[in-house]
C-alpha cells in the first residue's frame, strides 16, 4: 500500500522584499486486525519552529539562498520530490512612471527569476555563483569549481519555467534520514528591469514522500 505524506512551505519572493514562513509536518501510523503496525512515513521539512525566511532588500543581479532540511522521521523508505505550485503575483508601483505609462509594471516577475535547488553534502555553495548573470551561467560555475556538483543540482531554470514540474530530490530516503538542499534565487537585470521594482510574487515547496514500492 502507498503512502504519500505532504509537507508545505510558503515562499514569496518581492522585488523589494522576499519573505516566507510556514512549515508544517504530518505523521500517520495504522494498526491493521491482526495487531501489526503498519510502516510509517513522516515528513519533516525543517525544524518543527523553524523562524520565517526574509530577505530584505532584493536586488537585480545578486544571489540569494534559503537552506532547508528535510528529515523522514519515519521507519520506511521513501522517494522523496519537490513541487513550486500555486504561483501568484502581483504588480507593484513602479517608481519610473516615464518607463511605463500609469507606473504599474505589467509582466510577471517569474520570468525574470532564476532558481536552482542542490543538494548541500559540505558546504555552502552561495560563493561559487556570485556575479552570474542566469542560472545557466551560474550552473555552469558550479561545475567548474567542483564537477561532482553537477549531479546534486536538483533544479534549474526561470521560476515561470519550474512550476509544477516534477523535482526529484533524493530517489531513496532511508529512515531517521536528514538532507539539506539549498535554493539560490537571483533576480535578472533587463533592460527594462525598473517595470519590476516592487512586483512581487508567492508559490508553494510542497515536499512529497512516497513509500518505496518492493
Amino acid at each position: 500500500m502507498k503512502r504519500i505524506l505532504f509537507a508545505l512551505m510558503t515562499v514569496a519572493i518581492v522585488a523589494a522584499l522576499v519573505a516566507g514562513g510556514t512549515v508544517a509536518h504530518f505523521s500517520d501510523q495504522e494498526i491493521t486486525g491482526a495487531g501489526f503496525t503498519a510502516g510509517t512515513l513522516d515528513l519533516k521539512p525543517d525544524d518543527e519552529d523553524i523562524d520565517p525566511y526574509i530577505i530584505a532588500d532584493m536586488n537585480p543581479c545578486k544571489w540569494y539562498k534559503d537552506d532547508f532540511y528535510v528529515r523522514n522521521g519515519g521507519n520506511k523508505d521513501g522517494r522523496l520530490t519537490l513541487h513550486l505550485m500555486d504561483l501568484v503575483e502581483g504588480d507593484g508601483v513602479n517608481t519610473e512612471p516615464e518607463i511605463e505609462a500609469g507606473g504599474v509594471g505589467v509582466d510577471d516577475i517569474s520570468t525574470q527569476i532564476d532558481v536552482i535547488i542542490i543538494y548541500c553534502y559540505h558546504e555552502n555553495v552561495l560563493h561559487v555563483v556570485e556575479g552570474a548573470a542566469s542560472w545557466g551561467e551560474a550552473v555552469g560555475m558550479l561545475i567548474a569549481y567542483d564537477p561532482g556538483l553537477e549531479d546534486n543540482i536538483k533544479a534549474a531554470g526561470k521560476l515561470s519555467d519550474l512550476i509544477c514540474q516534477d523535482i526529484l530530490l533524493q530517489g531513496r530516503m532511508t529512515p531517521r534520514e536528514t538532507v539539506l538542499f539549498q535554493m539560490l534565487v537571483h533576480l535578472e537585470q533587463p533592460a527594462d528591469i525598473n517595470k519590476y521594482q516592487g512586483d512581487t510574487c508567492e508559490f508553494n515547496r510542497v515536499f512529497n514522500l512516497v513509500e518505496l514500492q518492493w
